[in-house]
């Protein structure tokens, strides 16, 4: 049975090496974009279209109508905390009359990922966890697993350091050498034995 695709697309600094917005926006499955993610003004580096929203949950000042996805997707169980709590019952009491899915974390979910990373996930790796458990067929963009000193494209603040950099490189490249995720880089080819940044396989 074929496997439904999806495109995972990190805010990585990387993003902007790369005029792939067209073949973004052209992704035979599904886009999905996280927290934060800015479209407007980098369509032709990231492209624009968001099928899936991923949130982890915190209070922005933005409305995820800017997106239009077709799903919420939560990277945090909504249990964790009061805020949480409060964010997944906003969207849920928006999205009720509407044709917008809401996709919870669930706590088993959550703390595969925070055991295998040792560390405070990233949403980014939530989700790509998520996405691999439920069958699909993953493909990422953009994902510099916190090895620059900027943390995203869109901004110029420095590397957060509630992110474990090594510790992500190593969980990506383990799904990546089991071939659970491809590398979806329409520029160029990811070596057979390096990933980005120099992971290499037998060291897993």
């Amino acid at each position: 049975m074929k496997r439904e695709r999806v495109l995972l697309m990190g805010n990585g600094p990387t993003a902007l090496r790369s005029r792939v917005g067209r073949q973004v926006d052209e992704f035979e499955g599904l886009v999905a974009r996280c927290n934060d993610a800015e479209v407007e003004g980098y369509q032709e580096f990231v492209g624009s279209r968001t099928d899936i929203w991923v949130t982890c949950l915190a209070d922005y000042p933005f409305s995820y109508d800017r997106f239009n996805p077709s799903v919420i997707m939560a990277s945090m169980p909504y249990t964790c905390n009061e805020n949480a709590q409060k964010m997944w019952n906003r969207y849920s009491d928006e999205t009720s009359n509407t044709e917008i899915e809401m996709w919870d974390m669930s706590w088993d979910r959550w703390k595969s990922v925070r055991n295998q990373i040792g560390h405070w996930p990233s949403t980014g790796s939530l989700a790509a966890y998520y996405f691999m458990d439920r069958g699909f067929d993953l493909h990422i963009h953009a994902f510099d697993h916190f090895q620059t000193d900027e943390h995203h494209y869109f901004d110029r603040t420095g590397f957060r350091r509630d992110h474990n950099a090594d510790c992500e490189m190593t969980f990506f490249a383990k799904y990546y050498y089991r071939k659970h995720l491809q590398i979806w880089d329409q520029s160029s080819s990811p070596s057979s034995e390096t990933l980005p940044f120099g992971v290499n396989r037998f060291s897993l």
